[in-house]
């Protein structure tokens, strides 16, 4: 599976991840129709908050559920 991983400031990379489980009754596996970048995630990319560990981009989703 492709997703976004930001490493740090400016450096983005698509790349194989993981797939997703379902480890609670409560979580679900959804397929995307179309995803953009948090404005909130923008802090990070800019530099203006700190990026420690590579960490992925999954958020704000327009999506359906698969299971």
């Amino acid at each position: 599976m492709q997703g976004t991983v930001l490493y740090g400031t400016g450096d983005i990379r698509f790349e194989e991840v993981a797939e997703p489980k379902i480890s609670k009754p409560t979580d679900a596996i959804i397929r995307l129709a179309a995803t953009c970048v948090c404005g909130s995630d923008l802090w990070s990319y800019r530099g203006i908050s700190p990026v420690n560990n590579p960490r992925r981009w999954d958020t704000s989703t327009a999506a359906s559920s698969r299971r």
